[in-house]
């Protein structure tokens, strides 16, 4: 009497730790340590190995049901590391595990450029540590809040790269706040926040002055103006005047107040002495 086995199915093995198989894990060392588990319910495991890149690195797992790889040299960047059980009649089943070595970016440097009343060029610089490297600026009109976001540029190597985006359609007078971002398989980093002011290039449109409800006359040097104006960005200040010509912003007849976009207001004003014709600017 005799018997055999007859074992034709492949075995059966799972990557437990560091995370499950076929899972990509990042991490910023140069090693990485692997286990898991084996079986074969017929002819049993007969050995535990494993490769990286089709085979430049390879060796054999301690133990074979419950089995161990301690610490696996990695190159930058993605390493496809293959586990392989093999029963004890040579069927062969293999695991794959992706682990990705590297920093996350590293960013310095943003600034703002070429800025007009209507756009601007965002500036930084991102170190993608090895790895492929996603980067974008994000940008809005309130501190910490960010509405809108440039398109992402993809770059690599190992060194600081120079990255700019323009940005457009902003509106005058507003001040802008904005941060660099980017994003590899080793994590997303956030640069701080930065801001710049827009210029405001329009005068103010719509401007208005009357002299006593329009009357054609009065019989006073005392005298009600009401006077009106509209600025996208705000009207905030004013100056009245028998002279067509405009003081320079920096000269102290301009009275002061708080920006309003549409401006109205009824001025008290004692006209000059000696009958006749008076213009007020």
């Amino acid at each position: 009497k005799d018997s055999i086995i007859l074992d034709t199915a492949s075995p059966v093995i799972a990557i437990t730790s560091p995370t499950a198989s076929g899972a990509s894990y990042s991490t910023k060392d140069s090693t990485l340590s692997l286990s898991g588990t084996a079986a074969d319910s017929a002819s049993g495991i007969k050995a535990v190995s494993w490769s990286v890149a089709a085979g430049a690195k390879s060796g054999t797992a301690e133990g074979t049901a419950n089995w161990s790889i301690a610490a696996i040299s990695l190159n930058q960047g993605a390493n496809v590391i293959t586990v392989s059980a093999e029963d004890n009649v040579g069927n062969k089943v293999n695991v794959s595990f992706e682990a990705v070595c590297g920093l996350e970016p590293g960013l310095s440097v943003s600034e703002a450029v070429n800025i007009s009343s209507t756009s601007a060029t965002l500036k930084g610089l991102v170190n993608p540590h090895s790895l492929s490297t996603s980067t974008w600026f994000e940008y809005g009109t309130t501190s910490g809040t960010y509405t809108a976001q440039t398109t992402a540029q993809t770059i690599s190597g190992s060194g600081d790269t120079n990255v700019s985006a323009n940005i457009s359609a902003l509106s005058e007078g507003k001040s802008y706040y904005y941060r660099i971002a980017a994003k590899n398989d080793a994590g997303t980093v956030y640069g701080g926040e930065v801001s710049f002011s827009v210029s405001d290039e329009t005068a103010p449109s719509n401007c208005s002055i009357s002299i006593s409800d329009g009357a054609e006359a009065v019989n006073v040097p005392v005298v009600t103006l009401k006077i009106a104006a509209h600025d996208n960005v705000g009207v905030s200040w004013d100056y009245l005047s028998t002279r067509s010509s405009v003081p320079m912003a920096s000269n102290t007849v301009w009275v002061s107040f708080s920006a309003v976009v549409n401006y109205s207001a009824n001025i008290s004003y004692t006209l000059a002495s000696g009958d006749g014709t008076k213009k007020l600017y």
